[in-house]
């Protein structure tokens, strides 16, 4: 049986909003506890720097690089963001922590309010309820199971827990792949990936699995030119896939 392996942020839900006001909220404690630096952004223009930096980011420690980037005004590319995720890990894990319990303080004080900062492509919704109606599909996300399963539920999906592997379970998404693979007793040529991060499915695609950049979330020029490279399947709209 084919299996359709799905990311969350960027490809099933945008959460630029929720991401935005807990990352913010975690800076702000974390500021208070570790830094003196105290900043004052123009909401509306650090929003939009925010979405475009987006596509970097693996899992919500790593929004730290961004307001640290955003506070000493280092300019905000995958050059710099390579070299100080690595420069500021230590910064990156004790934020993580911070940010992942805000997140819960914001889901435990208001659920309704927090699962309305995520927001679901409808046709893509329309696509998984189908896929989970038919055992077929799974979610490979950097992203915390407990709010993807709260954000699909409040969508009317209800996703068994073990289809879906988090940053807390996997390193990559080739790990997923592998995981999924052996769970389920799949070939490889069973599984179809889709992510909106082309470094999420180099791999992937380099150890043989049907992989597809996706183009309606936080995909860039850049991401598409290096997919055309490497011989990836570009798919702009999930209509135009045929799932069967």
């Amino acid at each position: 049986m084919k299996k359709y392996v799905f990311d969350f942020d960027g490809v099933i839900c945008d959460s630029t909003p929720e991401c935005y006001v807990t990352s913010n909220i975690a800076w702000q404690v974390m500021n208070r506890q570790h830094v003196k630096i105290n900043p004052k952004f123009n909401e509306e223009k650090i929003y939009k720097k925010f979405f475009k930096f987006r596509p970097f980011i693996k899992g919500g420690g790593e929004y730290f690089i961004f307001y640290y980037f955003e506070s000493k005004k280092i300019k905000k590319n995958y050059d710099n963001y390579n070299i100080f995720k690595n420069k500021l890990k230590t910064d990156i894990n004790v934020y993580s922590k911070i940010f992942y319990n805000e997140r819960k303080k914001l889901m435990k004080k208001n659920l309704n309010k927090w699962l309305n900062l995520n927001y679901i492509f409808p046709d893509v919704l329309k696509t998984i309820k189908k896929l989970n109606n038919n055992n077929k599909l799974l979610i490979s996300t950097m992203k915390d199971k407990k709010s993807v399963l709260s954000i699909l539920k409040k969508n009317n999906l209800l996703l068994k827990k073990n289809n879906i592997l988090d940053q807390f379970e996997i390193k990559d998404k080739l790990e997923s792949l592998n995981i999924f693979m052996k769970k389920f007793k799949l070939e490889k040529n069973d599984i179809y990936f889709f992510d909106d991060n082309v470094n999420h499915i180099l791999k992937p695609k380099r150890e043989g699995f049907n992989v597809y950049l996706t183009t309606w979330g936080y995909s860039t020029k850049e991401f598409k030119q290096i997919a055309k490279k490497n011989d990836i399947s570009v798919l702009d709209n999930i209509k135009n896939f045929n799932f069967t």
